[in-house]
């Protein structure tokens, strides 16, 4: 195992998923990629937000993806890569995973918004049946 990726939604499901991918490519000497995909536009539509504010909504989820990831690595030296997408996430993970290639994803099996995953399927579940590498959830 060389690559892993990580995706993360700033959860505290994420959280332990982040501390168990962070373990396993300490263990096994591989690099580590902490995915953060904002999806623009899930907070309201265009016609209540306008398009001035996507832009304030995206930089605020950039900063907050940081800040959340410094206090995940505090007493860990593991170097990892952070990358920040904006898109769809379920489908931004399965690409993302393909495109590394990663050999891996490490993933809380719960996000943030159950009411999301009531209406919309878990991001959870689409990354593990359209992935094309192995997926380890982490509860």
């Amino acid at each position: 195992m060389k690559k892993i990726l990580c995706p993360v939604d700033l959860s505290e499901t994420s959280a332990r998923a982040l501390q168990v991918a962070m373990h396993m490519a300490e263990q096994e000497d591989a690099s580590l990629t902490v995915l953060r995909v904002h999806q623009p536009h899930a907070v309201a539509t265009m016609e209540d937000l306008g398009d001035d504010f996507q832009p304030i909504l995206e930089r605020g989820d950039r900063v907050a993806f940081r800040q959340w990831l410094e206090e995940q690595r505090a007493g860990n030296a593991s170097a990892l890569d952070e990358r920040f997408v904006v898109g769809e996430p379920a489908s931004t993970i399965v690409d993302t995973a393909a495109e590394g290639p990663y050999d891996l994803i490490v993933i809380g099996n719960k996000g943030r918004s159950p009411i999301n995953r009531f209406l919309l399927g878990s991001v959870t579940t689409k990354v593990v049946h359209h992935t094309p590498c192995n997926v380890l959830l982490v509860k």
